[in-house]
Parts: C-alpha cells; sequence; structure tokens
C-alpha cells in the first residue's frame, strides 16, 4: 500500500494525551497521595482510547472500536502496558493491536477493522430499529459513505514526545543520579515548577 495507511484527517473522532501529563499532575491540588511516574501516567492512555472507542459505537451502532493501530516509535505505550496479551496482541481483552510504519508517529488510531473493507452501513428503519443495509442498497452518494467510513475511526494524538527524556520510567519524582540534573533543568525550564 503507498502512503500512510490511516491518517488523522480520515478520522472523525480525534483527542488529545499528553505524555508528560504526569509533571503538572504532580504539581497540582488535584494529586492525592504519592507523586505519579511516568509509567504510572502511561496508563490514562486508556481512559482516552476508551473516549473515542465509544465514539466509533455511538455514531454507527457498530459495536466499539476493536482494533489499535500504532507507529513502533509509540508502540511501547501499549505493548509494555499491564493490559497488554502479547500472546494474543490483544489490548485490555479488547482491542487488536497492529504496529505499523503506514501511520504517522505520535498517533494512537482507534477503529473497526472494517473501516478497511466496508460491505454495509447501519441505518434505522421505518419504526427506528438500526439494522444492517448493504452499501449497494444505500443509496448513499459517495460523500456520504467517505462521511460514514470517517466515523469508523478515531484517533488519539500523543503530545509533547519532543520533549519526553528517556529515562526510567519506574522512577517516581526523583530520576536516577546521573540524569537528575537534566530532568530537574528540563522540568524547571519548561513547566514552571515551584514558580507561583
Amino acid at each position: 500500500m503507498k502512503g500512510k495507511m490511516i491518517n488523522v484527517e480520515d478520522c472523525k473522532w480525534v483527542d488529545k494525551w499528553d505524555i508528560l501529563g504526569w509533571v503538572e499532575y504532580n504539581k497540582s491540588e488535584a494529586r492525592q497521595g504519592e507523586p505519579v511516574s511516568q509509567s504510572d501516567w502511561n496508563s490514562t492512555v486508556m481512559t482516552k482510547i476508551d473516549i473515542v472507542s465509544s465514539m466509533v459505537h455511538r455514531s454507527t451502532m457498530r459495536g466499539a472500536a476493536d482494533t489499535l493501530w500504532v507507529h513502533p516509535t509509540n508502540s511501547k505505550l501499549i505493548t509494555e502496558g499491564e493490559y497488554y496479551q502479547a500472546d494474543k496482541k490483544m489490548w485490555a481483552g479488547r482491542y487488536n493491536v497492529i504496529v505499523t510504519k503506514k501511520i504517522e508517529p505520535n498517533n494512537i488510531f482507534v477503529g473497526r477493522e472494517e473501516y478497511f473493507n466496508l460491505e454495509f452501513v447501519t441505518t434505522t428503519d421505518d419504526d427506528g430499529e438500526y439494522v444492517k443495509t448493504r452499501i449497494e442498497d444505500a443509496n448513499y452518494s459517495d460523500e456520504e459513505l467517505v462521511e460514514y467510513r470517517r466515523k469508523l475511526m478515531g484517533c488519539v494524538k500523543i503530545l509533547n514526545t519532543d520533549k519526553l527524556i528517556d529515562f526510567d520510567l519506574d522512577v517516581k519524582w526523583e530520576p536516577k543520579k546521573p540524569l537528575k540534573a537534566k530532568i530537574r533543568n528540563f522540568v524547571d525550564n519548561n513547566f514552571n515548577y515551584g514558580k507561583g
């Protein structure tokens, strides 16, 4: 396949998730108990994925998303998380995971596998019940079919990956000694940490 498999413009539903959100969270009034680490924060991407998945379901009545497409650059967010089942290549028991270079980095595409081979659309009958209608019988224009297909795909854009420093993801707030000054400098210069 030439070009990209999926582009953000192909998606009806787009949400954002900040990979460095844990830094702001640790400074916030909302934090209770121990500070969170990067690896703790990474599990919050699941909430964003589930939100996009539910939008797919609500707009098409075909069911929630069943597949995640992620670039190798960002695949550790999914494949090294506690919800990933490596033997099945599934995440959270409900999403097939496809790691591919045919999408742009810093995006997690959330959609239905049938996006690529759409055979029917979900419409309502005279009684308001949802029914599957073959595309040939749906009387949709080409533009309407493109818009319907867009509803089957969403995207979670990953923000601030360019500012991420590679360090031990299990460290809470204090990094290992060699990186401590580097991280402290980064946080001080980018987040005004401790500067009222």
